[in-house]
């Protein structure tokens, strides 16, 4: 069982005069402000790599990422630098503005969800609403992205947190709903003198059935 723990963030800093535009066409969120920002950097078929936090200063911006993904993200982020100025350094270790305490008060999802590979709005229009912008102009996975937005799409895989219950028993009902995937318990964390985890379920899963197990849900998705 993944433990929320032993989340470690990783510092990577961008130089380079074209650094803020081409940013823009990477990550989700609109950046041309100080910030701090939070967005998402997406594969360019849709699914989420990582989120990340942006700081925006006068001669770099730096991302502050899951260290788990830091490695994905820097890859990716490299991937389509081509005829342009701009570099990326790894400083190492990072404390995040948004830490444990704060991702268990407000069930927001850890590395551990966001490497499932899931769309932006498989984790809720909570999420994409923080992190994304569709007005700022064109970033990689957006089609994919603005379709679902502009249709209500319902994901067929949805993020969950919740606390209480016998945990395996709540994994077992997390895995028991819809057809074979990536559902069950992902995450946990001791905060607060009760058992807090997260998961991913399918759409078909009926919140109620929680009750049975002494658990409590906290989001859906």
């Amino acid at each position: 069982m993944n433990e929320l723990e032993t989340l470690q963030w990783r510092r990577l800093r961008v130089h380079g005069v074209d650094r803020l535009d081409y940013l823009q066409g990477q990550l989700t969120q609109d950046i041309a402000t100080m910030g701090p920002h939070r967005s998402l950097l997406l594969q360019p078929s849709g699914e989420v790599l990582s989120d990340l936090e942006v700081l925006v200063e006068n001669d770099y911006i730096d991302l502050i990422v899951p260290d788990s993904l830091a490695a994905d993200v820097l890859a990716r982020v490299q991937r389509f630098v081509l005829r342009v100025d701009v570099t990326l350094e790894d400083l190492g270790t990072a404390s995040p503005g948004r830490g444990i305490e704060t991702l268990v008060a407000d069930a927001w999802p850890s590395s551990f969800e966001w490497a499932l590979g899931l769309p932006p709005h498989s984790y809720g229009q909570r999420v994409v609403d923080k992190t994304v912008s569709f007005s700022k102009g064109c970033f990689t996975g957006q089609e994919l992205v603005g379709r679902a937005d502009a249709r209500g799409a319902t994901m067929p895989w949805r993020f969950i947190a919740g606390v209480g219950g016998d945990l395996e028993a709540v994994a077992v009902l997390l895995q028991d709903a819809g057809p074979q995937g990536p559902q069950g318990v992902t995450s946990r964390s001791s905060h607060g003198g009760s058992i807090h985890w997260r998961g991913v379920v399918h759409r078909s899963f009926e919140p109620s059935s929680l009750t049975a197990l002494g658990a409590e849900l906290t989001y859906l998705a």
